[in-house]
């Protein structure tokens, strides 16, 4: 009989439409869209030439510069994992995003 994984709850992603700056110490800085955000992370619409495990920072509203990893790369998509929680309703707030 094999253990079952506790599985971790995915954390309220919110839709968005706002941009955002994404820079780190091997590339230059890039804008693109955020398409959903959470506390822990964020989708954006971004291209760019990065790499999985790639340390970076992002503005985010309401939050400021927010250093994390990225986790993802797929579809002209780019997923980062922030290294601490980010204030979503300082998010929210400063987007006008109804939380």
């Amino acid at each position: 009989m094999t253990a079952q994984k506790q599985l971790t709850p995915r954390a309220t992603r919110f839709s968005s439409t706002h941009i955002c700056e994404i820079a780190g110490p091997t590339m230059a800085p890039v804008r693109g869209r955020i398409a959903n955000i959470s506390a822990s992370g964020m989708l954006v619409e971004q291209s760019c030439p990065i790499s999985i495990g790639d340390v970076i920072h992002v503005a985010i509203p309401g939050n400021g510069d927010v250093p994390g990893t990225i986790v993802r790369r797929k579809d002209g998509n780019i997923a980062i994992k922030f290294f601490a929680k980010i204030d979503i309703a300082a998010f929210c707030q400063a987007t006008k995003i109804a939380a």
